[in-house]
């Protein structure tokens, strides 16, 4: 009869559990609060901008230090020069992360070159560049998946031709909030995967996102995902992940609800809580 009354018991909590009215700390007492319970899928952890608080946002610097930690993928944005180069920064001008002033679109690269992108970030960095493209394929080639965001429409077709140059096709993900920037990905080289990003719901259901759209994932801000949005987007066939997340908790809750990958400027915090 006692082992029936423990069995009741547990039942109980477990129940209590999965509507979230047991205690918490009886709750991480039973462990039933851990990130990664069987059956549960990888979430992965994607560093923004390269591992944004790790290092000056989007240099070779903030990627080395997510690919020595084991981040999964990094997330960098793109944008071309007035000479035709694929450089990497987020900012439509150098101002915010360079010590210089101007429009990316209205410089050269040596003009870019020859800027300060580390400074601000602390004097350990002085002197780091912006790099091109191509210098962060070579860079995370063979050790850490890629999801490249286009700032600028120009941008498409030179750094498609980066990623088949380096034989990464498999290894990238091309970004972007423009529908028409990822169509057009899509004619040009169609084995790309891409994903749109939303910082809005969208009207549109997950079947016509992705017929329409031709997608492979859709990727929200944290703060309109729930629930049913990832099990709608999965039962479509799309994989979905979110932006930026840094909250511990806002992270856990996420990876409980089966989201697939997130976004985050602390790849370490990330990987150190799903690792336990």
């Amino acid at each position: 009869m006692k082992k029936i009354y423990i069995i009741l018991i547990f039942i109980f909590l477990i129940s209590c559990q999965q509507q979230s009215i047991l205690p918490s700390f009886v709750a991480n007492a039973l462990n039933l609060n851990s990130i990664q319970t069987s059956g549960q899928k990888h979430t992965t952890v994607i560093a923004h901008r390269g591992g944004a608080r790790l290092s000056p946002e989007n240099t070779l610097p903030a990627i080395k230090k997510s690919i020595d930690i084991k981040a999964d993928m990094v997330e960098i944005d793109v944008r071309f020069t007035k000479d035709k180069q694929v450089v990497v920064i987020h900012d439509s001008t150098v101002d915010r992360t360079t010590n210089g002033h101007g429009s990316v679109s209205n410089m050269t690269l040596a003009q870019i070159k020859s800027l300060d992108a580390g400074s601000w970030f602390g004097n350990e960095y002085k002197n780091i560049r912006i790099p091109t493209l191509e210098e962060v394929l070579v860079l995370c080639k063979n050790k850490i998946k890629v999801n490249i965001e286009i700032k600028d429409d120009s941008a498409i077709a030179p750094t498609i031709e980066l990623v088949k140059k380096y034989n990464m096709i498999e290894n990238i993900y091309i970004l972007s909030f423009d529908p028409t920037d990822l169509k057009k990905v899509k004619k040009l080289e169609p084995k790309i995967l891409t994903a749109m990003l939303f910082n809005i719901l969208s009207p549109l259901t997950f079947p016509v996102i992705k017929k329409l759209y031709e997608v492979d994932r859709v990727i929200f801000l944290s703060k309109v995902i729930f629930p049913s949005l990832i099990e709608n987007a999965h039962k479509a066939g799309l994989g979905i992940m979110t932006f930026t997340v840094n909250d511990a908790v806002e992270a856990k809750k996420l990876i409980s609800w089966n989201i697939d990958g997130i976004i985050t400027d602390k790849p370490d915090m990330l990987i150190n809580l799903i690792n336990g």
